[in-house]
């Protein structure tokens, strides 16, 4: 940039960064508002559970937290110790499991070979 000292310009107050990285941080937030683009934080209780039954080999389940279940209401889980008494457990969180699928996918030539039988 060229200036005159007509141009009265005070190089002292201009506020350097550096390079590509200055203000980093405030434009890629700007940029998120614009386009709509909401971060969500990593929360470890919030992952999906994954469940074996009878080992490797056996059936596989995928636990997915169904969060709205205990807003109103409680629910407690009642077990009988050995002298007759039972305790009861709170609910904290409430989770849907479902079968994982556990097959071969056929590949192109195949499932043509399948499909024209």
């Amino acid at each position: 940039m060229a200036f005159n000292a007509a141009d009265k310009v005070n190089f002292t107050t201009w506020n350097q960064g550096a390079g590509s990285e200055f203000n980093r941080k405030l434009r890629e937030e700007a940029r998120r508002k614009k386009y709509g683009i909401i971060l969500k934080e990593f929360r470890p209780e919030d992952q999906p559970w994954l469940l074996h039954v009878n080992g490797k080999s056996g059936r596989r389940f995928k636990g997915i937290k169904n969060g709205s279940v205990t807003e109103n209401t409680s629910y407690y889980i009642f077990t009988q110790c050995p002298d007759g008494a039972f305790e009861a457990f709170l609910v904290h969180n409430w989770y849907k499991f479902m079968l994982l699928a556990w097959h071969r996918t056929l590949t192109a030539e195949e499932a043509k070979e399948e499909w024209e039988r």
